[in-house]
């Protein structure tokens, strides 16, 4: 496999990581919106049978969207915890270098390339290089996998 190949295959599982917990993270505001408008609904009580207004139905529809979004919630986070369970340890077995911080910041924390130019107090383009490095390190470390 040629080296490119390779850094994208490193680069594709990172951003795999990313996506995941950006994935996570939406099913958990859908969520808590969903349980927002839930705990809103107020019954109508009427003391007739039948008399109500019907909002027993519609506890039960918030409470049904409510369950299918906690089991794909717990779908992502398994699918997130092996993921990330890899991508953590490929990062770890990495030398300490500002490529590993540049990556480690560009994928766990999710930070662009301008922010971690500013926080590293580097230029962008050093960034861009130190990223590539990074890529290359990790590409090598997974073929001795």
């Amino acid at each position: 496999m040629k080296k490119t190949e390779t850094n994208e295959l490193v680069q594709s599982q990172l951003y795999r990581y990313r996506l995941l917990c950006d994935m996570v993270s939406s099913l958990e505001t859908q969520r808590e919106e969903i349980l927002t408008m839930a705990t809103k609904i107020t019954p109508n009580l009427s003391p007739e049978p039948g008399g109500g207004s019907g909002t027993g139905r519609k506890v039960e529809n918030w409470a049904i969207k409510l369950a299918e979004i906690d089991e794909k919630i717990d779908e992502q986070i398994n699918s997130f915890a092996e993921v990330a369970d890899e991508v953590m340890t490929l990062i770890s077995l990495m030398p300490e270098s500002p490529s590993k911080a540049v990556v480690y910041d560009r994928y766990i924390v999710g930070m662009s390339f301008d922010k971690i130019a500013r926080e590293h107090n580097y230029s962008i383009s050093h960034i861009y290089l130190l990223h590539r490095k990074g890529l290359e390190t990790l590409s090598e470390i997974m073929s001795g996998i």
